[in-house]
């Protein structure tokens, strides 16, 4: 499992390098784990992404994370918590 789960992540890490140049450790972190969860096509085709190449501000930027919170619909509060934490994870130092 840990093996399939490395190769999984090892594809997601070389499609956010193809996007973007993250600065830090954190903007790569985040924007992985988003990926993972979504897919890398539709962070390729996000606002957020968008709003980051554009180097927009930070509320803007917190704000597209916090979007990406419904499944089936229905607002899911272990979504809020991620999102929540890749933001954070985004602009921390």
């Amino acid at each position: 499992a840990e093996t399939l789960l490395r190769g999984d992540l090892l594809a997601v890490e070389k499609g956010v390098e193809n996007l973007y140049q993250c600065n830090t450790q954190g903007e790569f972190d985040a924007l992985v784990d988003f990926a993972f969860n979504l897919g890398i096509e539709r962070l390729k085709s996000s606002t957020l992404l968008k709003r980051i190449l554009r180097k927009d501000d930070e509320d803007d930027i917190r704000q597209e994370f916090s979007r990406w919170i419904f499944a089936g619909g229905k607002i899911m509060n272990g979504l809020i918590i991620r999102r929540k934490w890749e933001a954070d994870r985004f602009f921390s130092v």
